[in-house]
């Protein structure tokens, strides 16, 4: 880490398990830290297919009558067969076949005309014409001139039948496809009735074909009780994961707790808190994200005493100390090029400022530390020091680089709150001779 900064506001998360949880977890380590990550991912994978399966419980049924509903409609569908564009060929064919059967009917009635008609009985040109001829042949017995009119009957005779004989052959023709029209018409109709059932208005054909489609996909598709039986044994596994994770977390932090607990107490009993023990305790807990593990700072202040969570019992100086200690030794776990302190001395005054400023000091020897404080007993530990300043009546405040002199005229008015005041001077210039010495004892 290049840089850890610690302000007031983080003396209050201190109070908050989760706060110390994620303390705990960067003291240690790396490796313990991926797995918390692990752990995290494997869990919200575990949520997401628990509830995904309550989901399908709730919706088992509606599933289930929307499959027999899509598998009545593809037997509907498929046992009529319908193919892209069939009802537009279908419709141009009868339209063909339409026109073609009042062909056929006109011949038919021109051949009645020629043949007679059978099941009435009246006679047709045909034969009509042969009795012409033969009365016109008696009569030309008697009066010779009929003979040419005999035989111009004749021929027109000839004529007819031939005519008689090419409109058979012309009928036998175009009535070379018998019954398809009939068919034509009962195949649309059932082609209709699968558009009137399965599409929308303006969809035709095509909308049959798409709603088959959607009701095939459907029916591809796992059934409910399978989908059900994968996602259960797919949380089995999530939860044996899960289980494995959170037991291997809880080892790791109850050893990284009793490390915490042994260098943290040994640093603020060094910051004017001798007989106080600190102690991270790792408990059972229900399952989350992060494990199943709860995590409570505690303070005992004499032996034999019993601890009690920061939470309830540590002052606000307490917090202030507890928190550097707690930066101090999780820079050996994870060096920080640069400690950035705002009010670390918060609550603490006398003996106490004098042990955080020694504790802040010496932190400087392994890294930068910046500080800002209101406290001379820290200010006189620093290698350097800065002031921001505001002059009466100005907008904008300016710094600072104080050294020698000036410095000590700053700590005197942090001490006495006096500019000028050689009692506060003198106090300052000991109290900046004494940090100078305590740093390179």
């Amino acid at each position: 880490m290049l840089t850890a900064i610690h302000g007031q506001a983080d003396q209050l998360l201190l109070r908050r398990p989760a706060m110390q949880r994620d303390l705990v977890d960067a003291f240690a380590g790396a490796e313990h830290l991926s797995r918390v990550a692990e752990h995290g991912q494997v869990w919200k994978s575990l949520q997401q297919a628990s509830a995904e399966l309550r989901a399908l419980e709730l919706d088992t049924h509606a599933h289930e009558r929307a499959r027999e509903a899509a598998q009545a409609d593809l037997e509907a569908i498929d046992a009529i067969d319908p193919v892209a564009g069939e009802d537009h060929q279908l419709r141009q064919e009868a339209s063909r076949l339409e026109a073609l059967e009042d062909t056929v009917t006109e011949v038919a009635q021109a051949a009645l005309a020629l043949d007679g008609d059978p099941d009435t009985g009246q006679p047709g040109v045909n034969e009509l014409l042969t009795r012409a001829i033969g009365d016109v042949r008696v009569a030309s017995q008697n009066e010779a001139a009929l003979s040419e009119v005999v035989q111009q009957l004749m021929q027109a005779n000839a004529l007819i039948n031939d005519a008689q004989v090419r409109l058979a052959q012309h009928a036998n023709d175009l009535d070379a496809e018998p019954g398809r029209l009939d068919a034509i018409q009962q195949r649309r109709a059932l082609l209709t009735d699968l558009m009137r059932r399965f599409a929308t208005d303006g969809e035709g054909l095509d909308g049959v074909l798409r709603h088959r489609e959607r009701a095939r996909a459907l029916m591809e598709t796992p059934s409910q009780e399978e989908r059900c039986e994968r996602l259960a044994q797919q949380i089995q596994q999530l939860q044996a994961q899960v289980h494995e994770l959170a037991a291997s977390l809880s080892q790791t932090r109850r050893q990284a707790a009793d490390t915490l607990s042994q260098q943290v107490t040994a640093e603020i009993r060094s910051l004017a808190m001798p007989t106080t023990s600190f102690e991270a305790l790792v408990s059972d807990d229900e399952a989350s994200a992060y494990g199943c593990d709860a995590i409570s700072f505690t303070l005992r202040h004499r032996e034999g005493a019993d601890g009690v969570a920061i939470a309830k019992s540590a002052s606000g100086g307490e917090l202030s100390r507890i928190m550097l200690a707690l930066e101090v030794v999780a820079t050996g776990a994870d060096p920080v090029g640069t400690f950035v302190f705002d009010e670390v001395d918060a609550g603490v005054g006398g003996r106490s400022a004098v042990d955080v400023g020694l504790r802040l000091g010496r932190l400087g020897s392994t890294g930068q530390v910046l500080v800002v404080t209101h406290l001379p007993q820290v200010a006189a530990f620093g290698s350097q020091h800065v002031a921001v300043v505001r002059p009466a009546g100005a907008d904008r405040a300016h710094i600072e680089v104080l050294a020698d002199e000036s410095r000590i005229e700053e700590i005197t008015r942090m001490l006495a709150g006096l500019e000028g005041s050689q009692a506060g001077q003198a106090h300052a210039e000991e109290l900046v001779q004494t940090a100078r010495q305590m740093l390179t004892a």
